[in-house]
């Protein structure tokens, strides 16, 4: 054998020359596998500057020198690679992860979710340090305990047990806020389920103990229900309340005897039965309950509003098709359906909402006209109030605006999100007019305005399909063939301006020309030999109150360069002329 089993570690053979050159590839070896920590096991390239001894494991599809070493320990060792496979049960802690690893046979597998068993812990904390007092501590935002089902070897129950040693004892939830007390349930000191509460952490209210002999509920503060009650008056602890209504009276009526503005308060079930114990399906139309709210106008009780819930269809079993309606006396003392909610549909001062429709909101004026407010719709919070319009991501979602509630009414506005392209546009009189995309900010359809670098886009034309300038003072556009480059004009009301660089352009003609404003670059440079006095036309076409043009002549010759009859340039001279919005003028020159 040549090799160690586990390691393969090349032992050294007794009739070995250079036995340093085996042990050193063993003691190599060693350095790289043992207390084996990589840099990384996500890489499929080796790095371009290792330091010496970094391991890595190759990842999947590995390249260059790494190419056929998937999975593999890479070791930097004397500017060369060197590949170890690993065996079933190594382990390797991955430094940029902070995580630990084993090798499971085909694969590196997160070590952590290997462990099944953790047993006789002393203290355990997750996301926060436990302590003494509190040997099992937890600092998350959610926690889920869901059952073992039959086909994981469980029952399907789930039961989360908690055992105290004596009754008197404390066995109990407590909830804080900012680690002070405002409500504790369980087994509080003694056997009974009690409730508690507290504004300050120290002061507490039972609010509801149930008896663990009976059963019977007990709620200190307000009310007792027992075995024994006979009335709908306050009863004492120990008395019971049943009611049972078989006729078409009220089943319950409650009467408030109180100075303050606080009103009485209901819950009820329904038969076509008149038999306690017998009970016949409702029909479509019944009326299941009621809460009717009563005020005192002086002179006796008058009806303020009532919420009613009644059978929207047919009754099935296990299925009773629910409806409300909320109806209140508007100042004119007319009751109206102020709400009316049913399957798929609600309708707002309507109880026949459209059929097709989910939402629907009739603004026939209320208790008069609305002189304050005349939005349909407000969503208001305390925070940060939102509407979410929720559909496939293939799908458009719209707000139409029409002008008549015709369902064949053209449509005089639109706001429209287009999931597939993640596109927001908005239209009106027919035709889209804005929209924002991954493209930017664009007006009248598909022309981006700004794109999604926040950079502006001017509509770009050409001299000669330049538009009116009149149209409005300050407008702003591209022009692509200026003299000396493309560059943005404005408009003063009457005239088109140059608002960018005013572009400059080399001649060496030795012949008359033409410089016209927009057309020609403000910046001229003569390069030519002259062989015979030359001539600038200075054009009017396009000429705005303050164009100009510089001449600078640098070419040779003894004859003169004349800047629109103003000036004579010889070599190495310039000149700048203005137009005054009726005329060329010479406004400097000198020489170089």
């Amino acid at each position: 054998m040549d090799t160690s089993d586990n390691i393969g570690l090349p032992y050294i053979m007794p009739s070995q020359a250079q036995k340093h050159v085996t042990h050193n590839e063993a003691i190599g070896m060693l350095d790289a596998l043992v207390l084996l920590a990589v840099a990384d096991r996500d890489l499929t390239a080796p790095p371009g500057s290792p330091s010496a001894g970094a391991r890595y494991i190759v990842a999947a599809g590995g390249t260059g020198s790494w190419d056929g070493e998937d999975s593999r320990i890479a070791h930097w060792l004397d500017g060369a690679w060197s590949f170890y496979a690993p065996k079933t049960g190594w382990l390797a802690f991955v430094i940029d992860e902070a995580a630990l690893v084993y090798w499971t046979g085909s694969s590196w597998a997160d070590y952590s979710g290997s462990i099944a068993v953790l047993q006789n812990l002393e203290r355990l904390g997750l996301g926060t340090t436990a302590d003494a007092a509190n040997p099992f501590s937890a600092k998350l935002n959610k926690a889920l305990w869901t059952a073992r089902t039959t086909a994981e070897g469980g029952d399907g129950d789930l039961r989360y047990t908690m055992n105290k040693e004596t009754a008197a004892n404390v066995l109990s939830l407590l909830l804080q806020n900012g680690y002070s007390g405002r409500a504790e349930l369980g087994l509080i000191g003694d056997d009974n389920f009690t409730l508690k509460v507290s504004a300050d952490g120290s002061s507490w209210n039972t609010a509801l103990t149930i008896d663990k002999n009976s059963g019977a509920v007990h709620a200190p503060a307000k009310m007792a229900l027992g075995a024994s009650a006979t009335n709908l008056v306050y009863n004492t602890v120990g008395s019971d309340l049943q009611i049972v209504e078989s006729g078409l009276n009220n089943l319950i009526s409650l009467f408030s005897l109180h100075a303050s503005g606080a009103g009485p308060n209901i819950n009820q079930l329904k038969s076509r039965s008149g038999t306690l114990g017998s009970y016949t399906a409702v029909q479509s139309g019944d009326t299941l309950g009621k809460y009717t709210a009563w005020g005192d106008d002086g002179s006796g009780f008058i009806r303020a509003g009532y919420m009613e819930f009644s059978v929207d269809s047919a009754v099935s079993a296990g299925r009773v098709p629910g409806r409300f309606d909320l109806h209140l006396r508007d100042s004119t003392g007319t009751e109206q359906n102020i709400l009316h909610v049913r399957p798929n549909r609600v309708g707002i001062n309507t109880a026949s909402p459209n059929t097709n429709t989910k939402l629907h909101i009739l603004t026939s004026a209320f208790g008069g006209t609305q002189t304050t407010l005349s939005t349909q719709m407000v969503i208001e919070s305390a925070s940060s109030p939102s509407m979410v319009f929720q559909s496939a991501n293939t799908s458009v979602a719209s707000i139409y605006f029409r002008d008549s509630d015709n369902a064949a009414a053209a449509v005089s506005g639109i706001i429209r999100y287009d999931h597939a392209n993640d596109l927001m546009s908005f239209w009106a009189a027919g035709s889209e007019r804005m929209r924002a995309d991954a493209n930017g900010f664009s007006v009248g359809g598909a022309n981006v305005v700004v794109d999604a670098n926040r950079h502006f886009r001017l509509r770009s034309y050409t001299i000669a399909t330049l538009p009116a300038a009149n149209a409005a003072a300050g407008q702003m556009i591209y022009c692509s063939d200026l003299g000396g480059g493309g560059g943005e004009l404005v408009s003063d009301g009457t005239s088109w301006r140059r608002a960018s660089g005013a572009g400059h352009q080399t001649i060496a003609t030795d012949a008359n020309l033409t410089l016209t404003p927009l057309t020609s670059a403000e910046q001229q440079r003569h390069t030519g030999a002259l062989t015979a006095d030359r001539f600038i036309t200075l054009s009017t076409t396009n000429a705005y109150a303050g164009a100009r043009f510089r001449v600078t002549r640098t070419g040779g010759g003894v004859f003169n360069l004349s800047v629109g009859g103003l000036k004579n340039l010889a070599t190495n001279t310039w000149a700048e002329v203005v137009y005054d919005g009726s005329a060329w003028y010479l406004a400097a020159y000198g020489a170089l």
